[in-house]
């Protein structure tokens, strides 16, 4: 009998190097961008005093909201770069340049806190964001065959893998942040966005060969770009449905990292003997829970259905209920809280381990569904919409934890459990039953 260390070692072995690369790189840019966003709504808040900004809460919510959302929207352009002119390869390159000169500016403004460098250097982050993401994604596409089943694991490493840099992003800037002060946690972000760029530049010609240089679109793949076929139109209706009802789950997903953050931070018992935990560990629950379960989920859905998974309507109709179910959790802490009260710290797990089971069920498969529906020449581009779903539940998320923090939570957040619970229907009323995208071909073992 295979020992289980060896059979997960030749399982691993039997997937493309460049892989585990693009995955390697993943895990340090997304240590580097989570690790300043975890930080950044707390700096805004901070007092001026202590280095922050000193701005209100419902500013800081909008402006994080809104910047968080352009991050999200800012990578259509990107995705569009890439397969028109850059390439995956170049994008990539010229997009982690970018956010590394941003995270270096950031964590220099943060020494003087003058507003326009700090702001600058987060457009630059932004921007670099933009063009590096989705090239990023596709290329773990173009690694596999479109009907291989090995391609749900390959976006399940890519999931673990933010989800493993933001873990340990939130452990280590928090706590920086905490011990040194904003702009040694800015610095500390920043290395890992350099360590990003030189195992990109050490490794990505050998490992990936000469995969990702050419633009997709000048590719002999798919010359006709701007003509969509009559089978890939109707491809697109499955999608343009998911994306509506990803937005709207997106709206209660943010809200861990905006108003029920906050919460942690204001209203929450986090005191442990001496020690005081970082309102940012918080967020290490869920991305633990994320790091542990997604390739667990991904391998399983790999041998289902000829590693097409579970159908769309279910995966969005228990996320959206597991959605709701967070919301829950933070309406019955905030009640408890009252007028400047102290909660257990129950509720505030609760929150963060619902919402980190439900993008765990929803989110991960999704890259995958999109990259098989996409026309083969836009699908950076199509990556990069699809971002978008992202960016408009960001920025609702934004305006939603805004009116909370000005309202109540009591007010705001039962409205926006029964919306997850609308999704949750709608989901099951409106999408895919089947993980079947061509009835005609036969299912893969």
């Amino acid at each position: 009998m295979t020992p289980p260390a060896l059979d997960t070692a030749n399982r691993l072995a039997a997937y493309p190097p460049g892989l585990f690369l693009l995955v390697s790189i993943d895990f340090w840019e997304r240590f580097s961008y989570y690790g300043m966003l975890a930080i950044l709504p707390l700096f805004l808040t901070a007092d001026p005093s202590t280095g922050g900004l000193g701005w209100s809460d419902g500013a800081a919510l909008t402006f994080f909201g809104l910047y968080g959302g352009l991050g999200f929207a800012l990578p259509l352009a990107g995705g569009w770069l890439a397969d028109r002119r850059l390439g995956y390869r170049r994008a990539i390159g010229i997009g982690a340049a970018i956010m590394a000169a941003g995270h270096i500016l950031l964590a220099t403004a943060a020494f003087v806190n003058t507003e326009i460098i700090i702001f600058a250097a987060l457009a630059l982050v932004m921007a670099g964001n933009a063009v590096f993401k989705t090239p990023l994604i596709a290329l773990i596409g173009e690694l596999f065959a479109k009907d291989d089943p090995r391609i749900q694991v390959g976006y399940g490493l890519y999931y673990s893998a933010i989800n493993a840099g933001a873990l340990a992003s939130t452990l280590v800037v928090g706590l920086v942040a905490q011990k040194y002060g904003w702009h040694a946690a800015f610095g500390a972000a920043g290395v890992g966005m350099l360590v990003a760029l030189g195992l990109y530049g050490a490794l990505a010609q050998r490992l990936l060969g000469e995969r990702g240089k050419q633009p997709a679109a000048l590719s002999g793949r798919d010359v006709s770009a701007y003509r969509l076929s009559a089978d890939e139109w109707s491809g697109l209706k499955p999608l343009a449905i998911a994306a509506v009802l990803a937005s709207i789950f997106a709206v209660g997903w943010f809200q861990f990292e905006g108003f029920w953050y906050l919460f942690v931070e204001s209203s929450v018992d986090r005191t442990v003997g001496q020690f005081t935990i970082p309102s940012s560990w918080f967020l290490s629950l869920g991305t633990l829970i994320l790091v542990i379960g997604t390739p667990i989920i991904a391998a399983m859905l790999a041998r289902m259905n000829g590693g097409l998974g579970i159908a769309p309507a279910w995966t969005f109709a228990i996320g959206f209920l597991l959605c709701a179910l967070a919301q829950c959790a933070g309406i019955a802490g905030a009640a408890l809280a009252g007028e400047g009260g102290k909660v257990a710290v129950g509720w505030a797990l609760a929150i963060f381990a619902l919402t980190a089971l439900a993008e765990l069920i929803l989110w991960p498969s999704t890259y995958a569904l999109v990259y098989r529906y996409a026309p083969p020449a836009l699908r950076a581009t199509f990556l990069g919409a699809w971002l978008l779903t992202l960016a408009i539940g960001k920025t609702l998320a934004g305006s939603v934890g805004a009116t909370a923090s000005e309202l109540g939570a009591l007010s705001v957040y039962p409205w926006l459990v029964l919306v997850m619970l609308g999704g949750a229907i709608a989901s099951l009323a409106l999408l895919p039953r089947s993980t079947r995208i061509d009835p005609e071909a036969p299912t893969r073992a």
